[in-house]
């Protein structure tokens, strides 16, 4: 299972790091009026993000065979060797950051296809 959730972290971080180069590309379409682009281009970002909340839906099944009250992975650090939570938790900052760096990029993308 410890496999199972590191490669659900990982493919999240790499889904949330692809979402920001859309997003980043989205913000260059509106920046050049290409504004058919960016329909295609939307359309691409909400597969992604469809797919991020499914791995998301995912892993409180996972941890659950670890610990059955686990529903984060912050959850099941005392039940895990010290190594891999120290393992999961960098995952969990590098996720979290790329996460608000889209979130940013979003809140541009959305201000300047307003204005």
């Amino acid at each position: 299972m410890i496999t199972t959730i590191r490669e659900t972290l990982h493919r999240q971080i790499k889904a949330f790091e692809y979402l920001k180069e859309l997003l980043v590309g989205e913000f260059n379409m509106l920046m050049k009026g290409q504004v058919d682009d960016v329909s295609s281009q939307e359309f691409a970002i909400q597969e992604l993000l469809r797919q991020v909340a499914s791995e998301r839906e995912s892993l409180p099944r996972l941890l659950a065979t670890i610990d059955p009250r686990a529903r984060r992975v912050r959850d099941i650090f005392g039940s895990i060797d010290r190594e891999v939570a120290d393992e999961f938790q960098a995952m969990l900052d590098d996720l979290d950051k790329i996460e608000q760096i889209c979130s940013k990029q979003a809140g541009k993308n959305s201000h300047l296809a307003m204005g």
